[in-house]
């Protein structure tokens, strides 16, 4: 089948070999372009690649550690020189399941060897794509991401045309938040057998609100766009993500949501390091605990607007309004991003009296069998799969 089944309560076996952070786009939400300040002393545009031989040891440590599949990432990862040949020594010669992430808008463009790079990536052992998808036509998607929706629905026709199938992710953010229903329609005009909706969070060079006052929208103007998205997809028999977002707040998408408790066994979670571009290759490949950087602890403090915090995750990536004390998903949720709670509030917030658990996951969670399934082959039939699940029926 070229499929694998991933248990829920076991930890991911996901990896990343992260290819430097060139990237020609202009992603408004990007975490990385705000970053260039601090962190940075070029724009992305300008940035450089890792280096090939580097990448090649960190791809030769995954066999170490037991990770089953790899993701590829930057920056705009199909720009790599070698890149190629980086996904045929991981698929073919090390047997790791690849995908590569992109926005699509150099596969058609750029030729490996006479042939065109998106057939050069299939024929090198590349098993799953997952393109951004973050607008439903050319001028939104222009304004987004400075890249081209055509380019991209090109590159989309071309891997259907070879009946290769791919996800999606779409970051939600103030300039498509409205525009959900009609990324779903898209989507279903091609081959995407799952897809993960995003929220933006306020982190990094983003987290002071003059800097978000277009991005970070309130979870109650979104809930029926995405709640339309999210049921047009899952009966078109998708598996669909709904990342970093409270239970509370999207009632009936219980299923979909994954916070950060819920990465840690997220079968596409990565196990390693990314963006550790100055540190030798075997601690870029070896395995992190994921989640307990993200362990819930109490504190007693108030925010800038005088509401209470009783708890935080981690080092206050998200925390918890007195309101969420009794709540009886409290474990498994996010909570909410410091900011924020400082700019909405928490009367958004509506706590549960009954959240049942299936161990460290929401039960609901757990039976929705089509979103712990990955693929391994390039032509295998994810959506067949998804539809002969139980949780279509």
């Amino acid at each position: 089948m070229g499929i694998a089944i991933h248990p829920p309560a076991e930890l991911s076996r996901g990896s990343v070999i992260d290819v430097g952070l060139h990237c020609p786009h202009a992603c408004r939400f990007c975490y990385y372009k705000m970053n260039e300040g601090k962190d940075s002393t070029r724009p992305l545009a300008t940035a450089d690649f890792r280096n090939s031989s580097e990448l090649f040891e960190i791809l030769n440590c995954f066999p170490l550690h037991g990770y089953e599949h790899f993701d590829i990432t930057g920056g705009e990862p199909s720009l790599h020189p070698d890149i190629v040949e980086l996904v045929r020594h991981g698929c073919m010669e090390l047997g790791i399941a690849g995908r590569l992430i992109t926005l699509g808008q150099f596969l058609l463009q750029r030729q490996y060897q006479g042939y065109l790079l998106a057939d050069s990536l299939i024929e090198a052992g590349l098993s799953d794509l997952l393109f951004s998808v973050h607008a439903p036509d050319e001028k939104s998607f222009a304004y987004a991401t400075g890249g081209s929706l055509a380019r991209l629905t090109a590159a989309l026709e071309h891997f259907d045309s070879k009946g290769f199938q791919y996800g999606g992710n779409t970051v939600i953010w103030g300039g498509n938040a409205q525009l959900l229903p009609q990324i779903a329609t898209k989507l279903l005009n091609h081959g995407f057998y799952i897809h993960n909706f995003i929220l933006f969070n306020a982190y990094h060079g983003w987290n002071t609100a003059t800097k978000v006052d277009d991005m970070q929208v309130r979870y109650t103007s979104i809930v029926d766009p995405l709640t339309e998205a999210v049921q047009t997809l899952d009966e078109a028999g998708l598996a669909v993500n709904i990342r970093y977002a409270p239970y509370c707040v999207f009632p009936g998408l219980e299923r979909h949501i994954v916070g950060l408790s819920g990465l840690t066994y997220d079968p596409f979670e990565w196990r390693n390091r990314a963006c550790s571009y100055n540190k030798p290759p075997e601690y870029c490949a070896m395995p992190l605990p994921i989640g307990s950087a993200y362990g819930i602890t109490k504190c007693e403090k108030s925010s800038n607007s005088g509401i209470r915090i009783i708890a935080q995750r981690g080092d206050a990536v998200k925390i918890f309004p007195e309101k969420c004390a009794m709540c009886a998903a409290f474990e498994a949720c996010d909570g909410v991003s410091p900011l924020y709670l400082e700019r909405f509030g928490d009367s958004e917030l509506h706590p549960y009296d009954e959240f049942i658990m299936d161990g460290p996951l929401p039960a609901s969670r757990t039976a929705y069998d089509r979103a712990f399934s990955y693929k391994k082959e390039p032509f295998a039939d994810m959506l067949a799969h998804n539809v002969i699940s139980k949780t279509f029926n």
